[in-house]
């Protein structure tokens, strides 16, 4: 099976899927699962990161605010 990467220079390179990272993809997977039952059981905070992580946020009042 082949599937699609973005390469070092942001074009979409073909790749066999066995050649992906399995032990990643598990990595990422469990990370989107513990942050989806999180945010299910109403635990949702504030993470601001990268370079302007709060300029589309609306709430102003935010203690995490940048």
């Amino acid at each position: 099976e082949r599937s699609l990467v973005v390469d070092d220079h942001g074009l979409a390179a073909p790749v066999h899927v066995d050649a992906i990272d399995a032990e990643l993809a598990d990595r990422v997977e469990e990370g989107i699962a513990r942050a989806a039952l999180s945010m299910g059981a109403g635990q949702v905070s504030p993470d601001p990161r990268g370079a302007d992580p709060c300029g589309f946020c609306p709430v102003l009042a935010c203690e995490r605010r940048r």
